[in-house]
């Protein structure tokens, strides 16, 4: 079962505003979200993979 993230829960989890998220996200530095009718959501094991590859410490 996929677990999703929203945009809240990935600027708690790592502390980014939303521009410095858009930008990471514009080039490629983060896990681009899947979007929906009204919002973006994450993939929870695409952020940890992100998180993992450079050795961050964060739970989902």
């Amino acid at each position: 079962m996929d677990i999703f993230l929203t945009e809240i829960q990935i600027f708690e989890l790592t502390g980014f505003t939303k521009t410095q998220l858009d930008e990471m996200i514009k080039v490629g530095d983060f896990p681009k979200p899947v979007k929906t009718e009204r919002n973006n959501i994450w993939l929870e094991r695409d952020v940890l993979k992100w998180a993992n590859a450079r050795n961050l410490h964060i739970s989902g």
